[in-house]
């Protein structure tokens, strides 16, 4: 599969939308409740997005495309930190690919793209938070140098699930 990199725009909100839902239905298989899983509301994550949007210069959003089609099969996001690990400004909030692109670079090149504009922004050191039981982003964050930073836990749905955090930056 080729694809290209580039900064989101407001018109991708349905596209991110779609990744974003599609990711995490196949992602989180047998991580998260299904019943949590069958029942992601579209709607608002597409209002998330476009608000997401509207703010080029708070967040870093890119997207990963086939050429031939522009079909969107990747993003991340990041911005600002949310204090949490401490020390870390820098936040990579999410990247979700499409099962069919992964293990084929597109989640390095996001994940890099996603740092970089953590360091322009002067957003560095950066973290990100991952569901423990997520073991294949765990290992890819691990391979990208990725320090564990903290452990915490996020409810979704009615049920709560421990994360972890990994950090890049930061002294050791």
């Amino acid at each position: 599969m080729r694809y290209t990199i580039r900064p989101a725009k407001p018109e991708d909100a349905e596209g991110l939308t779609r990744v974003h839902v599609r990711s995490w239905q196949s992602s989180y298989r047998g991580v998260l409740a299904q019943e949590f899983l069958d029942t992601i509301d579209s709607t608002e994550r597409l209002a998330m997005w476009r608000r997401t949007l509207a703010h080029p210069e708070a967040f870093g959003v890119y997207v990963a495309e086939t050429p031939d089609t522009e079909e969107l099969v990747g993003f991340c996001a990041a911005g600002e930190g949310r204090g949490n690990p401490p020390g870390y400004p820098g936040e990579l909030y999410a990247i979700y690919l499409l099962e069919e692109a992964k293990g084929l670079g597109v989640g390095r090149a996001l994940f890099q793209e996603g740092l970089q504009w953590l360091r322009v922004h002067g957003l560095w050191p950066a973290a990100l938070w991952v569901l423990k039981e997520n073991t294949r982003a765990r290992r890819f964050y691990e391979r990208m140098g990725g320090r564990l930073a903290g452990e915490q836990s996020i409810t979704l749905g009615d049920v709560r699930y421990p994360e972890v955090a990994y950090g890049w930056g930061a002294e050791a």
